[in-house]
């Protein structure tokens, strides 16, 4: 139950850095992430008030320690109940690749290709063909951090096994 929560803690904190970053428009260089023409119209976009990225920043500086924040406690939780190395890698994964599903299918497919979320906050990327460029095969071949969240999820419960057997 613990590691639902924390990965729904998780995935709502990628979506308000996602929010923040949209809204407040913090850095432009997120913008090289998105379809060649959405990136070029929205380079032209202003904040919506002149303090707006200071206050992006910080949104976002909140969520990255919320993200440190669940996994530290998913790791000392873990060690509280005595996990065992399969234990605290399965919980790491789940999360992770619970939070990639969240990303492809939530942020991706429904935000940006059928809410036109971006759209609402950047209206200079009106009438761009690139929300829809998001579903292309190639697109979703750039980036497939599997391997990556697989590794992560091996550290992160090595770390926390090590960690508890020298705390005992």
């Amino acid at each position: 139950m613990v590691t639902l929560i924390l990965t729904l803690t998780m995935c709502a904190l990628l979506f308000l850095m996602i929010w923040a970053a949209t809204y407040f428009y913090p850095w432009t260089g997120l913008l090289r992430f998105f379809p060649k023409d959405i990136e070029e119209k929205a380079r032209l976009h202003k904040p919506p008030f002149p303090a707006a990225p200071v206050i992006g920043w910080i949104l976002m500086l909140l969520c990255a320690l919320g993200f440190v924040g669940v996994i530290v406690y998913g790791g000392w939780d873990g060690v509280q109940k005595e996990f065992t190395f399969g234990q605290f890698l399965a919980r790491f994964l789940v999360i992770l690749f619970g939070v990639k599903a969240f990303d492809i299918i939530v942020l991706d497919y429904i935000l940006i290709t059928k809410t036109q979320f971006f759209q609402h906050y950047i209206t200079e990327t009106k009438g761009c063909a690139g929300s829809q460029l998001w579903l292309q095969p190639e697109r979703a071949a750039q980036a497939h951090p599997g391997s990556a969240f697989c590794s992560a999820a091996y550290s992160l419960a090595l770390y926390a096994v090590l960690n508890a057997a020298t705390n005992t």
